[in-house]
């Protein structure tokens, strides 16, 4: 098993290279980057197949849905989402929602939870 297909409670992903390293680690000893102490989101079980799942989801949803932020609500960007909603009326949102989409349906694994899931 690869040690970034599944994470523990005690674990968290690194914010700069997706690595999965101890939730009380500072600095990630992969990439030397310093780390928040607290994660905005916990994220799910963690398997490839479930992180594969979410993102194919979120992607789906920002297609469809995209011009209201329903897929930034869905992977716990709330702040984003409001504001995607509050411009609704215009068509920024529309066309943010068909780049998002396209941008995550077509993210590796770890490049979508570098992105989205922090």
């Amino acid at each position: 098993m690869n040690q970034a297909e599944y994470k523990s409670d005690r674990q968290k992903y690194c914010l700069e290279c997706a690595v999965v390293i101890p939730r009380t680690a500072e600095i990630c000893p992969r990439c030397d980057k310093p780390q928040a102490i607290t994660v905005t989101r916990k994220i799910r079980k963690t398997k490839s197949s479930d992180i594969s799942r979410e993102r194919m989801v979120a992607g789906v949803i920002a297609l469809i849905f995209g011009s209201f932020g329903a897929h930034r609500f869905y992977l716990g960007h709330w702040r984003i989402g409001v504001l995607l909603v509050m411009f609704s009326w215009t068509a920024i949102p529309f066309f943010w929602g068909i780049y998002e989409g396209i941008k995550i349906l077509h993210a590796t694994d770890k490049e979508f939870v570098k992105t989205y899931l922090r």
